[in-house]
């Protein structure tokens, strides 16, 4: 019982980044899961507005979140933030935000785990096109307070647009320049990297720093990512980041289900010089040695279990890959992101919800990886 509600909370903040350009084919949804191991009452609130559901042990309540409530804006402080909370019991909560062909969840972060200090994890802007047209579907980031007047400092590792949505290329707060936005509670921003106009550039805010005043949520996105960037087809990818104080230096992973060719890893560091390194049964290597703080690094083709380990803290994010990873044959999957759990963060029991289809849509494959000690009965 004590670990369960180490794993929970009573209250959770969550906002929705921009999913394929923001269009709306017929199918996009955005859906909140709500569960906990007590009956209660969940709130959720969006700018005053407040609804309520029943939730009862072992039955996921999924909430269908109005389209309004996407971000569809880039460096526009809006009252998007959805305030999740319960009275008198710990939930457990994550979201998935669905458009035809398109579609990722996150786990949400209570806010008694946020933290002031982040680095962005997300994934490169697409540069596919035709005819000499690029699409414009950017890597972004969404910031989320529950405080008023919470300063935030941000230094963005790309280039980031400003709030004209009929100017995508303008720069408005360039790369490596800090600057700073206020946020109150129950603001949300989020910010995009500019057009891309040349192929050979990175357009990714991955590796942007993130100070505040006080403790915020974050989520790293893109609007449809092509993992790695010359595979497609694209998918909709986001995960709520874990601040740098939950940072860990010991991680264990599983290969995808299914998957071709292994998958994208992405280590950030905390310490110059920083070496991270991968063991699997063939032994260890090296992964990856980080010049400066704050520096990150990709890798698009593990495919074996492994640990990772460094002497001191970092963030690990595995990726699946585009369906046409890694010969150019369109498989059965889709870009996804996800945050690995450090060993420090180990526990037992192990919550989570599963996804639902909804109308018409093909059924989700669930598939759940389990890590654990040799000999150890699960």
């Amino acid at each position: 019982r004590a670990d369960v509600l180490s794993l929970t909370s009573r209250d959770y903040w969550a906002a929705f980044p921009e999913n394929y350009g923001g269009s709306n084919d017929g199918g996009k949804y955005i859906m909140l899961y709500i569960s906990s191991v007590d009956s209660t009452t969940a709130y959720i609130e969006v700018n005053a507005e407040v609804d309520t559901v029943a939730v009862v042990p072992g039955s996921p309540v999924a909430y269908n979140v109005p389209l309004i409530w996407e971000m569809l804006t880039s460096d526009s402080v809006e009252n998007k933030a959805v305030h999740v909370w319960s009275n008198d019991a710990a939930l457990f909560v994550d979201f998935n935000s669905h458009d035809d062909y398109t579609s990722d969840a996150s786990y949400v972060i209570p806010s008694i785990g946020w933290g002031q200090t982040y680095v962005v994890a997300a994934y490169e802007s697409i540069k596919e096109g035709y005819a000499g047209f690029i699409y414009d579907l950017p890597s972004e980031f969404v910031l989320i307070s529950n405080q008023d007047s919470t300063s935030v400092t941000i230094i963005p590792s790309v280039d980031l647009r400003g709030s004209n949505p009929y100017d995508d290329s303008t720069v408005a707060h360039p790369a490596s320049l800090p600057f700073t936005v206020t946020l109150n509670r129950g603001q949300v921003v989020q910010y995009e990297a500019v057009k891309v106009k040349d192929t050979a550039k990175v357009c990714d805010v991955t590796g942007t720093q993130i100070l505040s005043a006080n403790s915020v949520g974050v989520i790293g996105a893109s609007s449809c990512a092509n993992i790695p960037v010359q595979y497609p087809y694209c998918d909709f990818v986001c995960e709520m980041v874990p601040p740098m104080r939950t940072w860990g230096s010991t991680y264990y992973t599983a290969p995808l289900y299914g998957r071709q060719g292994g998958d994208t890893y992405l280590v950030i560091g905390t310490q110059p010089g920083q070496n991270i390194t991968r063991t699997d049964s063939k032994g260890s290597e090296v992964f990856a040695t980080l010049a400066n703080s704050n520096d990150h690094f990709w890798r698009h083709d593990v495919a074996t279990p492994s640990s990772w380990t460094s002497d001191a803290p970092f963030l690990l994010m595995q990726y699946s890959n585009s369906s046409t990873w890694p010969k150019g044959i369109n498989g059965n999957y889709d870009p996804f992101m996800m945050a690995v759990n450090s060993v420090n963060h180990f526990s037992t029991p192990v919550i989570f919800n599963v996804l639902h289809n909804s109308a018409d849509q093909q059924p989700y494959y669930w598939h759940a990886d389990i890590v654990a000690r040799s000999g150890l009965l699960v």
